[in-house]
């Protein structure tokens, strides 16, 4: 019968990916703190979690990014249930929400539409950190919904937040909502500069919009026109480069509309407030 390896053994087995990356997932195998790994390198680890850890190794060693094997990564603070049914959030995504955060917020109840929730991380960092909020999360992905209503159970704001499955604002055209909060597909179909595990393993539903890329945004601005009661604030993400012909496609739509460019911590513009109360 084959002993138990201690942590010291397993770490030195793995060849293929870095020691940090390494530690992480024997941490989510086992259920020990990574405190407890880096102190104790004398610790037995059961003979079928070392079989586990060596397999989510190997496949993170393929390029299966590490938030799919762990099935978490944390965002705004909160910890968020990720698998391949949805984009694994950004950092550079919390630029929205803490502009929404900052933003004016009528008194009583403020009516939030989410498009594009994917993972609900928006919609949830929202409800936990806005108190007077009904807020309502669009993705045209069941899978997705399904992550997202588990996200929101999780964190306790299922009652706060209510999923729907549209294109877009179709479903919802005839509502009345304070702010709409968009994290939509903008990446050209043609665009080589995507990293090889992002473009293999992640939904390309929530990746790519098109043959420019904006396909989603003018379809979405034309939504909004029409509403019949058409929001006060839109803020939304955008890719590298897109200011220019973005600011062409919102001049289009939304002649006195008031931009706001919102820069992220690296100085470059990744997102945009309009506002359509002036």
């Amino acid at each position: 019968m084959k002993r138990q390896k201690s942590i010291s053994e397993i770490l030195k087995e793995n060849r293929n990916i870095s020691r940090l990356e390494a530690r992480l997932l024997l941490s989510f195998v086992t259920g020990l703190s990574r405190e407890k790994i880096v102190a104790h390198p004398e610790f037995k680890i059961k003979k079928s979690e070392t079989r586990r850890f060596l397999s989510l190794c190997k496949k993170r060693a393929l390029g299966v990014p590490l938030a799919y094997l762990t099935h978490n990564r944390w965002f705004y603070g909160l910890n968020f249930h990720v698998d391949e049914r949805v984009l694994i959030p950004r950092p550079e995504t919390e630029l929205l929400v803490d502009e929404v955060i900052r933003s004016p917020i009528k008194s009583g109840m403020t009516k939030i539409c989410d498009v594009g929730t994917g993972s609900g991380c928006i919609a949830i960092a929202l409800a936990k950190n806005l108190q007077n909020v009904q807020i309502v999360a669009l993705d045209n992905s069941f899978g997705a919904l399904s992550v997202a209503k588990k996200n929101a159970k999780t964190h306790n704001v299922s009652n706060k937040i209510k999923f729907i499955k549209s294109d877009l604002l179709a479903r919802v055209s005839d509502e009345k909502f304070d702010m709409i909060v968009a994290n939509l597909p903008y990446i050209a179909d043609g665009d080589d500069s995507v990293e090889e595990d992002v473009r293999k393993y992640e939904p390309k539903s929530a990746l790519f919009s098109g043959k420019t890329g904006l396909e989603l945004f003018e379809k979405m601005f034309a939504q909004i026109v029409s509403m019949p009661h058409p929001p006060k604030f839109l803020f939304a993400e955008f890719g590298f480069g897109q200011r220019r012909p973005l600011e062409k496609l919102i001049k289009k739509h939304f002649v006195n509309a008031k931009i706001k460019w919102l820069r992220d911590l690296s100085g470059k513009f990744r997102a945009f407030v309009l506002n359509f109360a002036v």
